[in-house]
């Protein structure tokens, strides 16, 4: 255990920053007990578009032992359109770099200016003791439509 920190407490960093002149927020909570899970979206989630299917990749670093996907959904914050993920794969997501690849019937709008973010929610459970987490998080898109 990190000292000074209990398990008691809520433990989070927020992270601000401008990105391409967007503002970026991003919550990081964590644990300081051995054996948890966190799962922490980073990159670009890429979108592809055929029609209403709607397939993309979101990447992520899961530290710990491996989690479960529970939820996925997204949000465009220009329109405030939200939509979930109905098939999600892989299910199980182990530790290190991990895509996780997703399906869904939506049409995301695209936001008025250059830069493109997409607001998530991702929900993950640690199979070892049951419980779960919700990771909220901010990060560029790129919509490609066939």
């Amino acid at each position: 255990m990190y000292k000074r920190q209990s398990p008691a407490d809520v433990n989070k960093i927020d992270l601000t920053y401008l990105f391409g002149g967007a503002r970026v927020s991003r919550t990081i909570y964590f644990d300081p007990a051995e054996g948890k899970v966190a799962v922490l979206p980073k990159g670009v989630v890429r979108f592809e578009q055929t029609g209403s299917l709607l397939r993309g990749t979101i990447q992520l670093r899961v530290n710990g032992a491996q989690a479960e996907v529970r939820e996925l959904v997204f949000w465009n914050p220009a329109d405030g359109a939200r939509f979930a993920a109905a098939k999600v794969e892989p299910a199980r997501i182990a530790q290190g770099e991990r895509t996780l690849s997703f399906e869904m019937s939506a049409a995301p709008a695209r936001s008025m200016n250059e830069l493109d973010v997409v607001k998530g929610r991702l929900v993950v459970c640690n199979p070892a003791d049951g419980k779960t987490a919700e990771i909220n998080f901010t990060l560029p898109y790129k919509l490609t439509t066939k």
